[in-house]
């Protein structure tokens, strides 16, 4: 009998752990106030192909892609060919083709960036810059320009915590949540969350935000 309690004992442990970690990979650690506003994914297509991400909404409803080329160009490379059809990415969506550019602000050993989204008009929607400060090893700060005036604040990257980024607007208040649904990946996907901005700028700042992990 007693041996028999402690495997039942044991059992129920175990499949605790299992439920407990089971929801871990597959939500996260999503605040409350967050799991019923809407929301965004941004998925590779397959695990071989990383240049092709699928958008899609909360119910997996397919709303565009992201193409990018092999090599993307920045719009001040050096070369001259490369500057002429400099992209970073196609963002296909209903409303037209959307392209993501880049830009050098400083070169060095730390680069400062600028990311942008143009419309299919060529206007400029939404607008990121990436700044190291002149301190050591600092890390970079990700300012938003357009478009309002914010910052995207990066709480976790390169460590075995999922990927985790808000968005925080210059009043201080949080508009955007961009994180991955777990630690075991065998796709990328992250997960907009928030109302802030139409669908093309929402994904652009996921697309962003996955460049910097």
């Amino acid at each position: 009998m007693l041996e028999r309690s402690i495997v039942a004992r044991a059992t129920g442990l175990l499949r605790r752990a299992v439920v407990a970690v089971s929801r871990l990979l597959v939500c996260g650690k999503m605040p409350v106030h967050y799991r019923h506003k809407r929301m965004l994914h941004l998925t590779q297509s397959s695990l071989w192909n990383n240049w092709r991400f699928v958008i899609q909404d909360a119910s997996g409803t397919r709303l565009g892609e992201i193409l990018a080329p092999m090599w993307a160009q920045a719009t001040n490379s050096r070369s001259k060919v490369a500057r002429q059809n400099a992209v970073a990415a196609h963002m296909n969506l209903p409303g037209g083709e959307h392209v993501i550019r880049f830009e050098y602000l400083r070169r060095g050993w730390t680069s400062d960036v600028a990311w942008w989204l143009e419309s299919p008009k060529g206007e400029m929607l939404a607008r990121i810059e990436r700044v190291f400060p002149q301190a050591a090893k600092a890390l970079p700060c990700h300012h938003l320009r357009l478009p309002d005036m914010g910052e995207l604040q990066i709480t976790s990257s390169r460590t075995l915590k999922p990927f985790d980024a808000v968005l925080r607007l210059a009043n201080g208040q949080q508009v955007l949540r961009i994180n991955t649904p777990g630690r075991l990946l065998l796709r990328l996907d992250l997960v907009v969350q928030g109302e802030y901005g139409s669908v093309a700028q929402r994904a652009f700042f996921a697309y962003y935000a996955l460049h910097q992990r």
